[in-house]
């Protein structure tokens, strides 16, 4: 019997999925909701002939995973996604949880280098912005300071070197990373990090 609110021929075609997806499904529909893919398909181009998966679904997945999993390296996103209904948090149909694998997510890193993170993030941070109708008119500097356990280094063709330092944990003998972040004043929006 049919009330109008239950298709019985399509419940019955359709996969049911039951699990625990925490947050997933929210950022995955603010992903959609802001217009992210516009704006990342603009910047970051499929590149051969080889890539299956477009670059906004992998950095989708990644960015979902890192607020779920901070923990987790992206060695770990294929297993992580592995019993997820990540098609439909991805918007891709046909793919396989292979898909998100290191090199996969290597390449759109390696994408998201060549045409620039800070521009990346400012033109995502614009499309919120325009989206939530914000006008910014004050903005103030927010910054955090993180220590790191690993071993000091400079790597070749990066200025960012990890040295001890100013610590807001009170560790100036560990190693450390600086955030700097300048945000609206009224919605707390990051614009520029």
């Amino acid at each position: 019997m049919s009330n109008g609110l239950f298709n019985e021929e399509l419940a019955s075609e359709a996969e049911i999925f039951s699990g625990k997806i925490g947050t997933l499904g929210l950022v995955a529909g603010a992903f959609d909701y802001f217009g992210l893919q516009e704006v990342i398909e603009r910047n970051l181009k499929k590149d051969g002939p080889n890539v299956k998966i477009d670059y906004y679904p992998l950095i989708k997945a990644m960015s979902m995973q890192l607020l779920n999993m901070p923990w987790q390296t992206l060695y770990g996103t294929e297993a992580f996604y592995e019993h997820l209904p990540y098609e439909a948090l991805l918007g891709v149909e046909g793919m396989d949880s292979h898909d998100l694998n290191r090199v996969n997510l290597g390449r759109c890193l390696d994408a998201v280098y060549e045409s620039g993170c800070q521009e990346l993030f400012i033109e995502c941070s614009l499309a919120l912005a325009t989206k939530l109708g914000l006008k910014v008119e004050t903005a103030h500097v927010d910054t955090t300071s993180m220590h790191y356990d690993g071993k000091s280094f400079k790597e070749d063709g990066c200025e960012v070197e990890l040295l001890p330092g100013y610590s807001r944990d009170h560790h100036p003998e560990l190693n450390q990373v600086i955030s700097l972040m300048l945000c609206d004043n009224d919605s707390r929006l990051p614009l520029y990090q």
